[in-house]
């Protein structure tokens, strides 16, 4: 890492109170730079390195998105069907929520599940089944509101059409083919190499964040900056193209009256002057992360924290901003304030 960069982190970090940081800063197939800072565990004095695993949050969506465009490449899912006709579980107001509803949040469901619990464990069938979660805020398609909950039902839609676990599902046929041995579904009770602890700053000390034992689809991963960078390599290489519908996850979504949202499959969308980025934060427990691309200049920085008070964003668009200025000029602007929602 350059003595600029990591200057750069030190100097977050002190403002901040920030525990701990990953980050990696890639180019097309190169990786860049690849820095660690602070610490994983506090009270064990454990310092961050390559192999810290964190929980993603929301980065996660488009790792879900990937799965889903799998099972459409495979023939068990089809972007502009129903759900209705994968189950006829679904509650009878859903009958116009199609899959590419459930991916771009343009479905109509509420933000969170209604019967979803930290603190309780339920199926993921259990929960996106409950009638509780029934009532639409719009008809399908006719505006955006960001929704977990739509990312539960479509975590549903891969084990009812794979016909097996979501976890497995994942481990078998994207992650382990993919060489990403730190890359899995978040427990409380599986022991995960190199789990880092998460805080919060509370009046002038640090405090453990703790956990939850619900597991949360939509927040559904845990990894590491090294695992991330391979997964940024393999996300401009054909091992996960799958045609036409990989080109979509960049798109914005038109609405049913033509408007069009910035979001895609799983990411964000930024225009500036001249570039357009896809980006996306996480923000599970005391989790923070962001992922920036930029689909032109190949561009990629990606920043891991175990610590809710910092601002992964600012960080990872300040850093683009100042190692390429001129292809990340405005990015600040263009990106917003984020969302650090699972």
């Amino acid at each position: 890492m350059s003595n600029d960069v990591d200057a750069f982190v030190e100097r977050v970090l002190r403002d901040t109170r920030a525990v701990g940081l990953c980050l990696a800063i890639c180019e097309g197939l190169e990786v860049k730079a690849i820095g660690t800072y602070g610490f994983s565990n506090l009270e064990l004095s454990v310092r961050t390195n390559r192999a810290t695993v964190y929980k993603i949050g929301s980065i996660s969506k488009h790792i879900i998105a990937i799965g889903i465009l799998r099972l459409v490449r495979d023939g068990l899912l089809n972007l502009d069907e129903v759900i209705s006709a994968y189950d006829r579980r679904f509650p009878s107001g859903w009958a116009r929520i199609s899959v590419r509803h459930l991916l771009t949040h343009t479905a109509g469901l509420r933000r969170d599940p209604h019967a979803s619990d930290f603190f309780s464990s339920r199926s993921i069938s259990d929960v996106v089944l409950d009638r509780s979660n029934s009532d639409l805020l719009f008809l399908p398609g006719d505006e955006w509101a960001y929704s977990n909950l739509g990312y539960y039902v479509l975590a549903h839609l891969i084990q009812i059409v794979s016909a097996v676990s979501f976890r497995k599902f994942f481990e078998t046929r994207i992650f382990s083919p993919l060489g990403l041995l730190s890359t899995r579904t978040t427990s409380v009770y599986d022991l995960i190499p190199h789990r880092a602890n998460s805080y919060y700053q509370s009046g002038a000390g640090v405090m453990n964040a703790g956990d939850h034992i619900a597991f949360r689809p939509s927040g559904a991963f845990v990894s590491n900056i090294e695992d991330l960078v391979v997964w940024d390599r393999l996300l401009w290489m054909p091992e996960l193209n799958f045609g036409a519908a990989t080109e979509e996850m960049g798109r914005p979504v038109t609405l049913s009256d033509g408007r069009a949202k910035h979001y895609g499959f799983g990411w964000y969308i930024a225009d500036t002057n001249s570039q357009r980025f896809l980006h996306h934060g996480g923000g599970l427990w005391g989790f923070r992360t962001y992922y920036i691309r930029c689909l032109s200049t190949k561009l990629s920085v990606i920043v891991l924290a175990n610590y809710k008070d910092i601002d992964v964003r600012k960080v990872a668009a300040e850093l683009l901003e100042q190692l390429f200025p001129e292809a990340a000029a405005g990015l600040s602007r263009a990106v917003g304030p984020g969302n650090f929602s699972d």
